[in-house]
Parts: C-alpha cells; structure tokens; sequence
C-alpha cells in the first residue's frame, strides 16, 4: 500500500473513530483499520458495493457486487496482540502490522526496504537455539509463517475475491482495497455534488449552503425539472 493510502486510511480512520485520538489510531491493527473503515463506507453509501473489474484473459469489464455484511462476518473480530513461533529452533514474539508502521515503512519510497523495515518493526523478540537474533536474521521460511498467522489472526488487512468471468470462464483473485474504493467513491460524490450546486445556482440563484441544506431527493427532482426544461 502507498503511503497516500496509508494517510487517506488515517482521515477516514478519524471519521469514524471521532472521539479517539489520531496517535491511537494510527496503532491499530491494519485489517480492524479496514473493518472500521467498511462500517463507514456502509453508513456513507449503503451496505453493497458495486464495482469493474477486467478479465485478464479476454479484457472484458466485470461488474462485481460486494455486501460489507458479508466481509465483515467471514472475517470476525479477533485480533491477538502478540503471536508467537516456535519452528526449528527459532522462537519469535510478533505483533501485526498498524498504520504508523506503514506509514514509517514506506517512507523512503523502496519497496525492499520498506518490506524489511515492516518485519523490524513488528518483531518483538527473536531467538534462535536461546540466543537472542535480530529481525533481519530470520530465515524466509519463518518469515513466510509470520506472514501467514498475521493473515489467519487479521484477515480484513488482504481481502481477496475470486472472480469468474461471465464471458470466457476465466477465474482469478483480486485484492479489493476499501481504502483505495472508497476514496474514489466520495471523490466522485463530491464531483457530482459540485456539479448540482452548479446547475441549482445558474437556475434558481441559490447558494451553495442553500443548495446543500436540501436533501438529495428534493436536488434531484429540482435536477429532472431543469433537464426537462432544457430538452424542451
């Protein structure tokens, strides 16, 4: 994930938590992030999401339909504050992922060391045969269990979806990020809203905290009365 997404995370984060400080926020883990920010975004817009996706094979646009309910109930709400591994002679003490340390791993832009400086910050301890180790020590193998327990113990942090294509068949998995989904949702709410105000404003006079003050409903039928206007 992009640092901008990170801190986009982080604004939705304190729309929905308004009476919890940013700090605190940022320490909470990436999927419990995701599941508050799924809430929101049902609250905003609606308990379905409706999105495109292209095929891979044949290049066709996909049209996907997402309950939150449904995300939300697979993935429960258990998340450990620390994990622990025990494999060939390594023990290691972990914690999962949070936001600020996203936003502190992706600060130099690299994806390597950003991936290094993730593993640094989320091992607690680590020991091999007794001796104390650093992070950087570890093998791949424990390293790909680390992973794997972050993925059982907060799975809304990796939300996949696995797709058939409705024209040639093709199956594939898809990351969903509601982040990155949500963003562009209320980038184009508030593109359409700025374009209502505009037509309200040029038709009636109004101004834009008039225009606003009026449910969406009461916009829209002001909306089809300057359209039918217009194609008369």
């Amino acid at each position: 994930m992009s640092r901008g997404l990170v801190e986009l995370g982080l604004i939705l984060l304190a729309e929905a938590c308004s009476d919890v400080s940013l700090k605190a926020l940022a320490e909470i883990p990436v999927g419990r992030r995701d599941a508050l920010i799924f809430k929101l975004r049902e609250k905003t817009f609606g308990p379905r999401i409706v999105g495109l996706s292209t095929c891979p094979a044949c290049h066709e646009q996909i049209e996907l339909r997402i309950n939150v309910a449904d995300i939300l109930q697979e993935r429960g709400s258990n998340y450990p504050q620390t994990m622990t591994i025990d494999h060939q002679g390594y023990k290691v003490a972990f914690r999962l992922p949070s936001s600020s340390d996203l936003l502190i791993a992706t600060a130099g832009g690299n994806l390597e060391a950003a991936y290094h400086c993730l593993i640094e910050r989320c091992v607690l301890s680590a020991y091999f045969c007794k001796q104390r180790i650093s992070a950087s020590d570890l093998p791949v193998d424990v390293i790909d269990l680390m992973a794997e327990m972050m993925q059982q113990s907060d799975p809304t942090a990796d939300v996949q979806m696995n797709i058939t294509c409705s024209f040639c068949g093709h199956q594939w998995d898809q990351t969903f990020d509601i982040i990155w989904f949500f963003g562009k949702e209320i980038d184009s709410w508030a593109h359409r809203a700025m374009r209502e105000v505009n037509d309200l404003a040029r038709a009636y006079g109004w101004s834009e905290a008039e225009i606003l003050s009026l449910s969406p409903l009461r916009r829209q039928h002001y909306l089809e009365i300057i359209n039918s206007e217009r194609a008369n």
